[in-house]
């Protein structure tokens, strides 16, 4: 009996002295505490550190889809990160991965017509093209196209873009232009540039690309 009870003792001393051992010390809100010891954990990773190492690796299709898939669907990555993944050299993703991804409806056609070097149609450009808007916002149009969807739409890849017209509420190249100077310092006069940037990047950075009411 008395083993026993000696036994659950030395129970009872190890766990006070294991609790001793993690207590912890409350912080009142708005104050700092150091760590008592270095931990790794208490770094802090870029989406780059994360996903970059895997897919420099030699992976097939069917994982870089699975892994992209998850990153997108936990927001870990945007489809303006996808596009810089795909440029970069030594990263292994197979434009057959972000064809499925727009299949299931994880990335815009935009994204996959655009690296596959396919022709758009005015839903690919819905974020920056309007048949009704572009219409109306350019009278000058109104007497030389008439209202032609078709009609306007070709007028706007050729010949709007370069122009710099406006073509949706949803994006303004000149609110554009005024509220990111360092995009001004890479396109300059290239205006056909700050549409893409806006449809490939801009609209996934939550970039503000018209006027606010």
């Amino acid at each position: 009996m008395k083993k026993v009870l000696d036994k659950k003792v030395m129970i009872k001393t190890a766990a006070a002295v294991m609790c001793a051992a993690f207590t912890i010390t409350a912080v009142p809100t708005g104050q700092a505490e150091a760590a008592a010891y270095n931990s790794k954990y208490t770094s802090t990773y870029s989406w780059e550190d994360l996903i970059l190492p895997a897919l420099k690796k030699q992976t097939d299709a069917n994982g870089v889809y699975r892994q992209l898939k998850l990153s997108l669907e936990y927001g870990t990555l945007n489809e303006g990160n996808i596009r810089h993944l795909y440029e970069q050299s030594g990263v292994n993703i197979q434009l057959e991965v972000i064809l499925k991804l727009y299949q299931d409806g994880l990335v815009s056609s935009y994204l996959y017509k655009d690296l596959a070097g396919l022709s758009m149609d005015a839903n690919d450009l819905a974020p920056i093209f309007n048949a009704d808007y572009y219409y109306n916002a350019n009278p000058d149009l109104q007497a030389v196209i008439g209202y032609d969807p078709a009609k306007l739409f070709e007028h706007f890849v050729t010949y709007g873009m370069n122009e710099g017209r406006v073509a949706s509420s949803t994006f303004n190249i000149n609110y554009y232009k005024s509220n990111y100077p360092a995009i001004v310092a890479e396109y300059g006069s290239n205006n056909a540039s700050y549409y893409d940037h806006y449809m490939a990047y801009g609209r996934f950075e939550n970039r503000v690309a018209n006027k606010k009411k």
